[in-house]
């Protein structure tokens, strides 16, 4: 099995407004809060994680933890199937049961938040992993460990995104 976590789309609020940039599943997104609404901004980062079967065999996903950036929020009401497991861990089950053949995928969706001040512009980096995993053979999973945070396994993944001020045009 493995993991693909993208960014498809950031909503900014600012002053009544929302604003809204579709991105085609990138690993690396950017946007830029005008220099006088940051304060006042709010945005909505949508993750997307596909899991995938490699194996020849059917799977299940039991498990996927997504490691949460402490400068980034988790609102369960805009997350269905994802449950707060503390110490900046969300997690979702609503794959566990469902069988994923060999070859097909299912998408999720996770939607984080941050709400803006001067000083928070930067990278931010959001990391998931499948963590529970399990197929009728009782096979393990020949090129990952579950759960063990390693970034050069398939079954973890991650996304950034680039926060900025634009500065606008001089008049």
């Amino acid at each position: 099995l493995s993991l693909n976590k993208s960014i498809t789309k950031v909503t900014l609020k600012y002053d009544n407004q929302e604003k809204e940039k579709d991105y085609a599943e990138s690993k690396l997104a950017k946007v830029e809060i005008p220099a006088r609404k940051i304060s006042k901004s709010t945005i909505v980062i949508e993750y997307q994680l596909e899991v995938k079967n490699e194996g020849d065999i059917d799977a299940y996903v039991d498990e996927i933890v997504d490691y949460v950036p402490e400068t980034l929020e988790y609102d369960i009401e805009l997350n269905s199937g994802w449950y707060d497991y503390g110490n900046g861990k969300v997690k979702y089950t609503a794959l566990s049961g469902n069988r994923i053949k060999p070859g097909e995928s299912k998408v999720i969706k996770l939607y984080l938040t941050k709400e803006m001040s001067d000083s928070s512009v930067g990278v931010i980096t959001n990391t998931a992993e499948i963590t529970k995993s399990s197929n009728p053979n009782n096979a393990k999973d020949i090129d990952s460990v579950e759960g063990n945070r390693n970034e050069n396994e398939d079954d973890y993944s991650e996304a950034q995104i680039i926060i900025s001020i634009g500065t606008g045009a001089i008049t």
